[in-house]
Parts: C-alpha cells; sequence; structure tokens
C-alpha cells in the first residue's frame, strides 16, 4: 500500500501531508489527516494492483504484517473512488477496507449513492458498452492470496453486493433492478453472475424493435457463459474462435 495526500509527510511506505498524524505505538501506525477535505490516494500494489481517492483518511496498520491478528483497516472519509481489476465504483459517503493480513480475507464497504462500474468491450449482456449497477451501499469480499507461480501477491474479489431501494443495473439492452443485486466472479475473475434478489425483481430488455418487461417475487439470475464454460474451454486449449458463440451468449434464469 501507498498512501499520498497532497502537501506531503514521508515514512514508511506512506507519503502525505505534514499535518497528518502519525501516532506510532509499539505495534500499530496510525494515519489521520487533519480533516474529511483533505485529498487522498492509495494505492494497492501486486499482481493485481488497485486504486483508491477520496477526501479525509482514517488507517491503521501493525508495524509487523506478520502479527497473528495483524489487521489493515483504512477509511475515506467522503467521495472515495475504487479502480480495481476492470472495476471502477464510487460513493458519496465512506468508503472502509478491512483485511485479516494473517488469512487475506478481507471486507470492502461504500455507503450513499454507489455506483459500481464494470468495464469490458461486452457489458454484462453481450451487447458492447459497460455496465453500471446503483445502489445505496456496496459490500465486497476479497481475498489476497499468492500462488506458487506468483512473484506478488493478488487481492481477488469473490461477491459484491449492492443494496438499494431498489438497486439496479443499467447495461446495454437490459435493466434489471431489486433490493438486492449480487455479483460473482467466473474462473477468469470477470462478472460471471448477476442475481436480483431480496424481493420482487423487474427485469427490462430492449431491442431495435422491442422492449420486454417481467417481474418476479422469485430471483432473477443473468448468466455469462463466457467467464465460465467458455474460459474453462480456452484454459484446456481450445482455439478462441471456437468460443464466440458462448461469450456472445447470456442466459436468464428465473427461480
Amino acid at each position: 500500500f501507498f498512501f499520498q495526500a497532497e502537501d506531503g509527510i514521508r515514512d514508511y511506505k506512506v507519503t502525505g501531508v505534514q499535518t497528518c498524524a502519525l501516532p506510532i505505538s509499539e505495534l500499530e501506525l496510525a494515519l489521520d489527516t487533519p480533516d474529511d477535505q483533505e485529498p487522498v490516494l492509495v494505492q494497492v500494489g501486486g499482481a493485481r494492483a488497485g486504486l483508491l481517492r477520496g477526501r479525509g483518511l482514517r488507517a491503521r496498520m501493525p508495524k509487523d504484517r506478520g502479527l497473528a491478528d495483524g489487521k489493515l483497516d483504512i477509511v475515506l472519509l467522503r467521495e472515495p473512488h475504487l479502480e480495481a481489476n476492470g472495476l471502477s465504483a464510487d460513493a458519496t459517503g465512506n468508503l472502509h477496507y478491512l483485511e485479516a493480513l494473517a488469512t487475506g480475507s478481507a471486507r470492502l464497504t461504500l455507503e450513499q449513492s454507489v455506483s459500481l462500474g464494470l468495464e469490458g468491450a461486452t457489458g454484462l449482456t453481450g451487447a458492447r458498452g459497460a455496465t453500471r449497477i446503483l445502489g445505496d451501499r456496496l459490500d465486497c469480499t476479497l481475498h489476497r492470496t499468492k500462488s506458487a507461480a506468483q512473484k506478488r501477491d493478488a487481492v481477488l474479489w469473490e461477491q459484491i453486493t449492492l443494496l438499494g431501494n431498489p438497486a439496479r443495473v443499467d447495461s446495454p439492452g437490459v435493466a434489471l433492478q431489486s433490493r438486492k443485486l449480487t455479483v460473482t466472479p467466473g474462473i477468469d475473475g470477470k462478472p460471471a453472475m448477476l442475481t436480483a434478489h431480496g424481493g420482487p425483481a423487474r427485469l427490462t430488455q430492449t431491442d431495435a424493435h422491442n422492449t420486454f418487461t417481467f417481474t418476479s417475487d422469485a430471483p432473477i439470475r443473468l448468466l455469462q457463459p463466457r467467464s465460465s464454460i467458455a474460459a474453462v474451454h480456452e484454459a484446456m486449449g481450445f482455439p478462441s474462435w471456437s468460443m464466440r458463440p458462448l461469450r456472445q451468449m447470456q442466459v436468464l434464469v428465473f427461480d
């Protein structure tokens, strides 16, 4: 992790403001900006790097990363912006990242007017363009891992949930809304399934000629075979061109 705020302090892996508090106990380093207006940049290194921006910082971390109960606790107080692994997220409230350093398990939350972007050539629906998911609160579970073949850590996301009244998905050709929207990744780390649940769900599909609307009290699932079946076959050596139908397919499941 690399921290930066506009006026410059220097310390172990930290660049920030001279007026930033740096109390250091025997076990813990604390970073605090003087107020919640101070611009802050946090860069997350590793095999899958990320970037956090916002205003105002409250961060706690152990001096010894090897402590059994060590935790990395980062709060951006206002206007957080996140970029990582083809995902981008913005909010008007705060961002909270909490990681148990011994296990690599982590949780990320964003509060108030959350907008999550899933960037890519095709979006969630197979149509060209990006997908945005809007809600009041985002919860994301992550895991930091290192394989034998990797020289650096990688932070992998496991599940993203947005809550709203309602939360909604805006994607080329498809709009989906419900009280809760959950995104899970495929084996390639890209979104493979989006589930609308937690209450009545509403799906609207639009093409060049018609608009269709479906409602259901049970969950509605949008599946992406390109991040599951196609990814498995490509890993086994099947040529990329043979997977084109799967990469362009989407499957809607009504429970």
